[in-house]
């Protein structure tokens, strides 16, 4: 890492850490592919569900169906974490949309800013995609993960976005004015995720989604089109299901379900 960029204190992320299930034992890195292939080639060891890898540049770091994600080292957050999910668990995407909760009230938390997230994996801030959550199931000798990472525009200034994504994209620097302090954000967002993935565990998914709504973009009646392995469903949105599923109505009464797939919706 250079001189010129901050590091990760971990003594002020320990000071507000609380959660004793996620985050405990923190691994910092200056650079790996991924942080998502790091904890997944390391499910096997002892304690994985304890830790958490932290880069400050990820060379292959990538979002929802192996888009690119862009992060600049010493201004954001690329993280990833490992769920030991119980074996008969395979809502993947309530699982997205709990770490995306989780991260909605962390940001909420240290900023003034007024999080949004956009179903089913991305923070939005003031219109703009701030961040997203990727997560993945991942089977070993040992039992059922699921891998959650997440990337997260922290303090990136409007000029260092690629021209690519610089109208679409922001950062929590930008959209609150001031500079954010990672390791607080980090430290609440664990905290925050081991109160919801209780709740989702213990509960069901009726207050995750309850919360989700709280904080999601409106898109029940929007148009919307999904692309799952080649096949598109285009449609309106008519809601979600009891368990996280987007319910499209494709035709008149004719609702169809979808889990997983590329969501575009009409502005």
């Amino acid at each position: 890492m250079s001189l010129n960029e901050p590091v990760f204190n971990k003594t002020i992320y320990e000071k507000l850490l609380v959660s004793r299930r996620f985050g405990e034992k923190l691994v910092l890195l200056d650079k790996t592919g991924s942080t998502n292939s790091w904890i997944a080639g390391r499910l096997d060891d002892l304690d994985i569900d304890k830790l958490t890898v932290v880069a400050e540049t990820q060379t292959e770091g990538r979002g929802r169906f192996g888009r690119r994600w862009f992060s600049p080292p010493g201004v954001n957050l690329a993280f990833s974490l490992a769920w030991r999910a119980p074996e008969t668990f395979k809502l993947l995407n309530l699982v997205t949309m709990t770490a995306g909760i989780a991260l909605a009230e962390a940001v909420a938390d240290v900023t003034e800013a007024e999080p949004k997230l956009k179903y089913p994996n991305d923070l939005i801030l003031a219109g703009k995609k701030a961040g997203g959550i990727l997560s993945e199931f991942k089977k070993t000798g040992t039992g059922s993960y699921i891998v959650i990472g997440a990337g997260v525009n922290v303090n990136t200034e409007q000029d260092s976005f690629p021209d690519e994504i610089r109208d679409t994209a922001t950062s929590i620097l930008l959209a609150c004015g001031k500079t954010v302090c990672r390791e607080a954000l980090l430290a609440i967002f664990m905290n925050m995720l081991e109160k919801w993935i209780s709740t989702l565990t213990t509960r069901g998914a009726g207050p995750v989604l309850e919360r989700f709504y709280q904080f999601s973009i409106p898109f029940v009646g929007r148009g919307v089109t999904v692309t799952i392995e080649g096949e598109t469903v285009k449609g309106s949105v008519a809601g979600l299901s009891d368990i996280g599923e987007l319910m499209i109505e494709t035709s008149p009464g004719v609702i169809k379900k979808i889990n997983s797939g590329e969501t575009v919706f009409e502005r």
